[in-house]
C-alpha cells in the first residue's frame, strides 16, 4: 500500500509542477522559444529524471515536481513557437499532426519500454535523463554554431 500512496503524491507533485507554470506563467513570459531556451528546460528535465534515482521519497517528491516544472514550461514554450510561427490558416493541420502523432507515439513507448523495462527498469530513469541532456546539449552547440555563421 506504500509503494500506491507514494506513485499518488508523485503524480500529484507531478501537476502541481505544472500547474505552477500556468500559475507563473507572466514570470517566464519574458523567455522566448529559441533553441538555447528549450535546451536548457530540456538539461533541467534530464537533472530532474536523474534524481528519481534517488530512494527517498521526499527526493522523488521533488524531482517529479520539477519534471512537471520543466515539462510544462517546454509545453508553453513549445506551443508558443508553432503560434507564431506557422500561418493562421495551417495551425490546425499542424496541432493535430502533433497530437496524433504524440498519440501514436505513447502506445508505441510503452510497448518497446514494456518489454526492455525488466532489462533495464533499473537503468530507465538513468538512461532516459542522461539521453536528454546529450541531446539538449547537441542542439544548444549545433545552435550556437550556426548562428555564428550567419
Amino acid at each position: 500500500m506504500k509503494f500506491f500512496n507514494s506513485i499518488f503524491w508523485s503524480i500529484n507533485f507531478r501537476s502541481t509542477g505544472a500547474i505552477f507554470v500556468v500559475i507563473t506563467s507572466k514570470l517566464f513570459s519574458k523567455y522566448d522559444e529559441k533553441i538555447i531556451t528549450n535546451g536548457i528546460i530540456f538539461i533541467f528535465m534530464g537533472i530532474s529524471l536523474l534524481l528519481i534515482q534517488f530512494k527517498t521519497l521526499i527526493i522523488l517528491y521533488i524531482s517529479t515536481f520539477l519534471f512537471g516544472l520543466f515539462l510544462g514550461q517546454f509545453n508553453v514554450s513549445f506551443f508558443s513557437y508553432v503560434q507564431k510561427n506557422v500561418d493562421s490558416e495551417y495551425q490546425g493541420r499542424v496541432f493535430s499532426v502533433i497530437f496524433t502523432l504524440v498519440s501514436i507515439l505513447m502506445p508505441l513507448g510503452n510497448l518497446v519500454f514494456g518489454f526492455l523495462g525488466k532489462y533495464v527498469i533499473q537503468y530507465g530513469f538513468y538512461i532516459i535523463g542522461f539521453g536528454i541532456i546529450l541531446i539538449s546539449l547537441y542542439f544548444i552547440v549545433k545552435n550556437n554554431v550556426s548562428l555564428e555563421y550567419k
